[in-house]
C-alpha cells in the first residue's frame, strides 16, 4: 500500500471509529436526558397527589379547629384552602405542604402568583394514563363530598339548619356539640379514609410504571457503554496500527533519505536519492534529483533575471537622460534667442529669425509634453474614441498632403497607391489621422535626403492594409522586437543624430488596437529601410462619410478681425494676460485683463464683455468656481456670456469637465493663436459683425 492510499484508509477508519464513538456518546447522553426527564416526571405527578393528600388533610384540620374553637380564621383558611384547590383563588408561590403550619404560626407571608389553575387541570396537564387519572379524580370528588358534611358542622355552629331541600337557611341555637360529633364521627372517618386509598393506589401505579421506564431507560445506557467501550478499543489498536505502520514503512526511509541529503549537501555521500522502497519516497528521492538540477537553472534565471533588471535601470537612466536632453535643448534656444533679442542689439532680419526659431522650438518642446500626456492617458485607460464610419483614403490623402511640404523640403520623394475598391471603416478621424502623421512623419525623420517614401492602401478580406515603407535607415534585428516599446529608440546614445522620446511607435500600437486592429514593422536590416502595416477592420456599409481634414497651421497676419470686439482675460500670470492681450490687439479687439476670478466677475458685471477668456488654475478661487458663480447670474449682469477656459491640464476628462462646467471652448496652454482666434471667431462670429456695422454707421 501507497502511503496516499495509507493515509487516505487510516483517515477514513479513524474518522469512521470517531463519528461512530461520538454518534455512542450522543445517544447515550440522550438516554440520560430522558432518564432525567421521567425521573422529574414522576416528581412532578407525586408532589400532585401529595397536594390532593395534604390538601384534604388541612381541610379536615381547619374544620375540627374551628368547630372545637369557634375562631372564625380556621373557617376562613378552610375556604382559601378550598378556593385554591378549585382554581377560584391564586396558588401562593410558596404553597408547600408545611404552608398552613407556618401561616397559622405567623413565619410566613402570603405571595400570591398571577393566575389559579384548578387542582383537576393540573392532574389532565400532569401526563397520567387513564387509570391514574381516574384514581385521582376519585380521591378529589370524595374530598368534595366531605366537605359538604365538614360544611354542615359549619352550619350547626353558626346556628343554620337544613330545611329540607339541602339548603342550611333555618335559624336555630348554636350547637357545638353537634358540630364535634359530625366531624369526629365514625361515618367522617370513614369517608377520609375513603379519599386516602385512591392516592394510596395511585402512588403505587405511578411509581411502579416510572420505576419499569427507568429500568428500561438504564439498560439501553448500559448497552450504549459497552458499545463505546468496545468502539474505543479498535479505536485505539487501529491508532496504535498506524503509528506502528508509519513508524516502519514512512518515518524511517524518510530519516534515512533526509541524511542522504545532509549527505550530499555537505558532499559527504554520493547523491543516491531514488534507492528507497517505498514509492513515494522513492518519488521524493526523484524529485531531489530534479531539485538540484532546477536549482542550477533557478541560479542561471535569476542571473538573467538581475541582468534584465539592469539593463531596465540602464534603460531607465537613458530615458531620463534623453527627456532632459529633449527638453533642454528646445529651451536652449528659446532662452539664447530671447535673451539676445532683450538685448536690443540684433538687426529687425535677425529679429524675425529669433522669433521664427522660438516658436518653432516651443511647438517642438510643446509636442514632447503632448507625447508624454498622450501615453499617459493611453496607459491609464483614459482615451476616449469618437467613432463614426471613415473614408480611409480621405484620411490618407488629407495626411499625405500634410506633411508632404516637410518631406520635399528634405528631398524626399511622397508616393501613395490608392486600391480600386476599398471599403470604409469605424473609427476616430483625429485618432487616425494621428497614426497615420506619426508614421509619415517618422519616416521622413529617419530617410536621408532623396530617399522615398510609399503609402499604399489596399483592402485584404475582412481587413484594410495600410502600408507605409522608407528607404530609409532600418531597423536592426535586434531592435524589431522593442521597436513598439514605451520609451525605446534604436539610438540612445550621446552621438545619436535624432531626436525624440520614443513614444510616437507606441502611440502609434496603442491607438491602432483600440480601434480594433494590427500594427507590426518589418525591415531587411540596417540601411535598408523599414516597413509599417496597419489592419483595420472593415466597417458594414453604409452611407459614406467623409472626415474633416485637420485645420492647418498658418500665421495669422494683422488685421481689423475683432474690431470693436470686447475681450475679459483672467489669469493670475501677468505674463500670459500679455501675450493674449497683445494677440487679439493685432485684432484691433478691446481687451481688459483681471488677475484674480473676484476681480474678474466685477469687470463682467461693469465693463460687459462680448467674450470671457478664463485660466482654470488660479489662487483663491480657479476657473470652475468662477464659470459657475458667472453662469449664476441673470442675462444682464453677463449670465450668458460666452467663455473661453485656458487649462494646462489636457487629459480629454479635464475637457469634458470645462465643458460641463460651462464653458463653450476650452484651449490647452501653450495657447496657439490660430486655435484662439479661432475659437473667439466661431463664438461671437454675430457679434463681430454687429460691432462692424455700428463701426461703419
Amino acid at each position: 500500500m501507497n502511503i496516499r492510499n495509507f493515509i487516505s484508509f487510516s483517515n477514513v477508519t479513524l474518522a469512521l471509529l470517531l463519528a461512530a464513538i461520538g454518534a455512542l456518546v450522543f445517544h447515550s447522553m440522550s438516554i440520560r436526558e430522558e432518564i432525567n426527564i421521567a425521573e422529574r416526571h414522576r416528581f412532578q405527578a407525586l408532589l400532585l397527589g401529595d397536594e390532593l393528600l395534604h390538601t384534604s388533610s388541612d381541610l379536615t384540620r381547619m374544620a375540627r379547629t374551628y368547630v372545637v374553637t369557634g375562631d372564625p380564621v380556621y373557617k376562613r383558611y378552610f375556604n382559601e384552602i378550598l378556593e385554591i384547590r378549585d382554581g377560584r383563588h391564586p396558588r401562593p408561590l410558596n404553597y408547600s405542604p408545611t404552608y398552613w403550619d407556618l401561616i397559622m404560626a405567623g413565619k410566613t407571608s402570603v405571595v400570591r402568583q398571577n393566575g389559579a389553575v384548578p387542582l383537576l387541570e393540573k392532574f389532565q396537564q400532569g401526563g397520567l394514563n387513564n387509570e391514574e387519572y381516574a384514581l385521582l379524580k376519585e380521591s378529589l370528588e370524595r374530598s368534595n363530598n366531605l366537605v359538604k358534611l365538614e360544611q354542615r358542622a359549619f352550619a350547626a355552629m353558626e346556628g343554620l339548619y337544613d330545611d329540607g331541600d339541602g339548603n342550611f337557611t333555618v335559624r336555630g341555637k348554636p350547637d357545638r356539640d353537634l358540630a364535634i360529633k359530625l366531624l369526629f364521627s365514625e361515618r367522617y372517618i370513614a369517608e377520609k379514609a375513603a379519599i386516602m386509598k385512591p392516592i394510596q393506589t395511585f402512588i403505587d401505579l405511578f411509581s411502579e410504571r416510572m420505576q419499569t421506564q427507568s429500568n428500561l431507560g438504564l439498560a439501553r445506557l448500559e448497552r450504549q457503554i459497552i458499545f463505546e467501550m468496545a468502539l474505543i478499543f479498535v479505536a485505539l489498536v487501529a491508532t496504535l496500527g498506524i503509528i506502528f505502520y508509519t513508524r516502519l514503512n514512512i518515518l524511517r526511509p524518510l530519516a534515512d533519505l533526509g541524511r542522504q541529503v545532509a549527505g550530499v549537501t555537505r558532499g559527504i555521500l554520493p547523491s543516491r536519492y531514488g534507492q528507497a522502497t517505498s514509492n513515494e519516497v522513492a518519488k521524493l528521492g526523484e524529485a531531489l534529483a530534479l531539485a538540484d538540477a532546477e536549482k542550477q537553472q533557478l541560479l542561471e534565471n535569476e542571473r538573467i533575471a538581475r541582468n534584465e533588471a539592469e539593463r531596465a535601470s540602464r534603460l531607465k537612466d537613458e530615458f531620463l537622460a534623453t527627456l532632459s536632453h529633449e527638453l533642454r535643448t528646445p529651451l536652449n534656444a528659446i532662452l539664447g534667442w530671447s535673451q539676445l533679442i532683450l538685448s536690443g542689439n540684433l538687426k529687425k532680419e535677425n529679429i524675425h529669425i529669433g522669433l521664427e526659431t522660438i516658436e518653432r522650438n516651443a511647438r517642438a518642446q510643446n509636442k514632447l509634453i503632448e507625447d508624454l500626456l498622450e501615453m499617459s492617458s493611453i496607459i491609464s485607460g483614459k482615451v476616449r474614441l469618437d467613432m463614426h464610419q471613415q473614408d480611409i483614403t480621405n484620411l490618407v490623402e488629407t495626411s499625405v498632403e500634410s506633411v508632404r511640404p516637410t518631406a520635399q523640403a528634405k528631398g524626399i520623394i511622397l508616393q501613395k497607391t490608392l486600391g480600386k475598391k476599398v471599403d470604409s471603416i469605424i473609427g476616430d478621424s483625429n485618432r487616425l489621422q494621428q497614426i497615420l502623421w506619426n508614421l509619415l512623419s517618422n519616416s521622413i525623420k529617419f530617410t536621408p535626403k532623396g530617399g522615398k517614401i510609399e503609402v499604399t492602401v489596399e483592402q485584404r478580406d475582412l481587413f484594410l492594409e495600410i502600408r507605409i515603407s522608407d528607404s530609409g535607415l532600418g531597423i536592426t534585428p535586434e531592435f524589431m522586437p522593442y521597436v513598439f516599446d514605451r520609451f525605446r529608440q534604436g539610438d540612445a546614445s550621446l552621438t545619436r543624430q535624432y531626436g525624440g522620446l520614443g513614444l510616437g511607435l507606441a502611440i502609434v500600437k496603442q491607438l491602432v488596437e483600440l480601434h480594433g486592429g494590427t500594427v507590426h514593422a518589418e525591415s531587411p536590416g540596417e540601411g535598408e529601410g523599414s516597413s509599417f502595416i496597419i489592419k483595420l477592420p472593415i466597417a458594414p456599409p453604409v452611407p459614406e462619410i467623409k472626415s474633416e481634414p485637420l485645420p492647418s497651421q498658418e500665421c495669422i497676419e494683422p488685421q481689423s478681425l475683432f474690431k470693436g470686439l470686447k475681450v475679459l482675460v483672467i489669469d493670475d500670470e501677468l505674463d500670459a494676460r500679455e501675450l493674449i492681450r497683445r494677440i487679439l490687439a493685432q485684432q484691433e479687439a478691446s481687451v481688459i485683463t483681471a488677475a484674480r476670478a473676484a476681480d474678474g466677475l466685477e469687470l463682467l458685471k461693469t465693463e460687459k464683455p462680448d467674450i470671457v477668456i478664463s485660466d482654470i488654475s488660479m489662487p483663491e478661487k480657479n476657473g470652475y468656481q468662477f464659470i459657475t458663480e458667472v453662469r449664476s447670474l441673470s442675462a444682464e449682469n453677463g449670465g450668458t456670456t460666452p467663455a473661453i477656459a485656458l487649462t494646462a491640464f489636457a487629459h480629454p476628462e479635464d475637457g469634458t469637465r470645462m465643458m460641463s462646467a460651462g464653458y463653450q471652448k476650452h484651449l490647452p496652454k501653450p495657447v496657439d493663436s490660430v486655435a484662439l482666434i479661432t475659437a473667439i471667431d466661431n463664438l461671437v462670429g454675430s457679434k463681430k459683425l454687429t460691432h462692424t456695422s455700428t463701426s461703419a454707421t
